[in-house]
Order: structure tokens, then C-alpha cells, then sequence
């Protein structure tokens, strides 16, 4: 073989393992599941706030499922430090909201992704009003889940609506799909949702 093809194979085997060390690292994100316990990490920095939602696996390893991050606004920036701690488990129970199940309290000086967040917050451009706070979640969690109904009962009672049932079958292929009815809605689990 050729040293070039040789340094090639190389770099791409190097690559490789570098990318499914990466795909299985606590950088990435797995999607909501209501079985499995939560944990909530906040940070508070002098400038921002920063939250990391995240499951604890079978194998007790944690996996993060959301990431939420905000700037202090002027008034909170002159909190002591304890209040800003406070400040941001207040606000990341907050992003809480929705999930389900009990949230236990674990106090930890370790958790470098909600240290991170805190420290490069995502900057307001209106600091007075929080409504408007920049919150990006790297990963689609399913709202249904927050529901007092299941999705089984969802898709039951949609099943009895003759119109729903039509924009499933439309949705499905089954039927001549208007592009409006592909574009407002999607399907998931087998529950019609209304698109964003």
C-alpha cells in the first residue's frame, strides 16, 4: 500500500473512533423518556445562568436531554452569589415544567455543562423583559408526554373524528395530501400534532 493510502486509512480510522467517542459522550443529547428519573444541574456565573436537564440510564451513567442557558439581567447581576445559585434552580425548575415524574434534590460542585452554560449565556438584547429570555433546546422533547391523557387514548379518540382521520391518511399517503395539511401538521407516535 502506498504511504499515502497508508496516512489516508489512518486518518480515516483515527476519525472514526474520534467521532463514536463523541457520538456516546455526555455531550449528546437522547430524547425525553418519562420512565427513566430526571435530573436537573443549574450554574450561576456572574453574568448567566446555565441548565442542563438530563436522565440517569439503567447504568446509573447520567445523558443530557435539554440544555437552557440565559444572561443575569442588571438587577440579578448584583445578587450575591447564594442568591444566584438560587436564582437558577428557580429557573431551571422552571424549564422542568412538562416533564414528568419526582424531582428529588441533590446538592454537587460538579457538573461542567451547566457550569459552562452559565458562563457563556446567551445574551438578551431586552434584559427587562425575561418573557423574551433566549432558551435553545438541542433536543425535541414530546410535549404529549405532559399530558393527563395517554397517548393511546390520543390516538384512540383521533381514530372517532372522521376529519382527523382524514389528515392522518393524508399524512400517511393514503389518501391525496393537500401541501397545507403536510406543512400544519406531522404525525408522531401515531398522534396528529400541529406543527410549529
Amino acid at each position: 500500500m502506498p504511504v499515502d493510502d497508508e496516512s489516508a486509512m489512518l486518518q480515516a480510522i483515527s476519525t472514526h473512533k474520534e467521532l463514536k467517542k463523541e457520538i456516546s459522550s455526555d455531550k449528546v443529547l437522547i430524547p425525553y423518556t418519562p420512565e427513566l428519573p430526571l435530573i436537573l444541574a443549574t450554574d450561576a456565573s456572574p453574568t448567566g445562568l446555565g441548565a442542563v436537564i438530563s436522565h440517569v440510564l439503567p447504568d446509573k451513567s447520567e445523558r443530557p436531554i435539554a440544555f437552557a442557558s440565559r444572561s443575569l439581567t442588571d438587577s440579578e447581576k448584583n445578587y450575591s452569589q447564594i442568591d444566584k445559585e438560587s436564582t437558577a434552580i428557580v429557573w431551571g425548575l422552571k424549564k422542568l415544567k412538562g416533564f414528568t415524574g419526582n424531582i428529588s434534590y441533590t446538592n454537587t460542585k460538579e457538573h461542567a455543562n451547566a457550569d459552562y452554560l452559565s458562563r457563556f449565556a446567551l445574551h438578551h438584547t431586552k434584559t427587562e423583559t425575561l418573557d423574551e429570555e433566549a432558551t435553545y433546546y438541542l433536543s425535541q422533547i414530546s410535549q404529549i408526554q405532559i399530558l393527563p391523557v395517554t397517548r393511546n387514548e390520543i390516538r384512540k379518540e383521533t381514530r372517532k373524528d372522521t376529519e382527523l382521520t382524514k389528515i392522518i391518511n393524508e399524512i400517511q399517503g393514503e389518501l391525496p395530501a393537500t401541501d397545507q395539511t403536510l406543512t400544519k401538521f406531522t404525525l408522531q407516535d401515531g398522534c396528529l400534532l400541529l406543527q410549529n
